[in-house]
């Protein structure tokens, strides 16, 4: 089966259009959830300020939920980063193939 050149071309303009989408949801995910860590981190801020005595088993358990989501946070920013880096190079062998991309700067400027 032969594809024409055309059709090669709109096939790459499609899928870079996919990775340009796929990037904006990445760094909108990725805002979203910092907002909900900070709104977190305020409201365990607020328990600390508030000076509230806690017992032993409250303390665990805190420090335990801490953990926890600070390893979630770390998880989740980490695989962010490595999907995000990995549609970013894909992104540029695409406009590479293209020809809209040169070394450390697009090959054209609006």
């Amino acid at each position: 089966m032969e594809i024409s050149e055309e059709k090669k071309f709109d096939v790459l303009l499609a899928q870079l259009q996919e990775r340009y989408d796929a990037l904006h949801k990445m760094r909108d995910r990725s805002m979203h959830f910092v907002l909900w860590i900070l709104g977190f981190g305020l409201g365990m801020s607020w328990l600390l300020i508030n000076e509230v005595e806690l017992s032993s088993v409250q303390r665990i358990f805190l420090t335990i939920l801490l953990i926890s989501v600070g390893l979630a946070v770390w998880f989740f920013i980490h695989g962010i980063s490595c999907g995000f880096k990995t549609n970013h190079k894909i992104v540029i062998r695409i406009e590479k193939t293209l020809k809209l991309y040169k070394h450390g700067k697009p090959a054209f400027s609006l």
